[in-house]
């Protein structure tokens, strides 16, 4: 399967700062998460979350700016057992799944996915993924459900 690249924008340094600071608020509720992947680092957990929410914010806008509706990153903080895997936007009746990597040159992209995760678990129809690299530059590929 063929996938199209689609360039995405550097994130402003106010929305660095934003996720920078969801990351720090939330990173209490997502320990758990972490400890059954066997990760403790707080420094990693805590980048792992800002660069997910730059990714989602960078998609927001890539759809903003080809004309399409799109709902806007989820800042809300959620307490552990509070947390779901929906989709992490939504465009009309799509369902957009938000995944981030670092591109660091060195390994190939590779994209985490939780086993109760429905766009790995349950995949619908209207399920998107957007596969989103992180870096110099920034891209994404977008895959519908199989």
């Amino acid at each position: 399967m063929k996938l199209n690249k689609i360039k995405l924008e550097q994130p402003s340094e106010y929305n660095r700062l934003l996720a920078e600071l969801f990351a720090s608020n939330v990173i209490e509720t997502n320990k758990d998460v972490y400890k059954g992947r066997n990760e403790a680092s707080e420094y990693k957990i805590r980048t792992d979350i800002m660069n997910g929410k730059i990714a989602e914010i960078l998609v927001c806008k890539a759809f903003i700016k080809q004309n399409k509706a799109i709902t806007p990153p989820d800042f809300l903080i959620y307490g552990t057992n509070e947390k779901k895997f929906d989709a992490d936007l939504f465009s009309n009746d799509l369902k957009i799944h938000v995944k981030s990597c670092m591109n660091d040159g060195k390994f190939p992209n590779s994209w985490l996915f939780q086993k109760t995760d429905p766009v790995y678990s349950s995949p619908q129809t209207k399920n998107f993924l957007c596969l989103v690299v992180l870096g110099e530059q920034n891209y994404m590929y977008v895959v519908g459900a199989i």
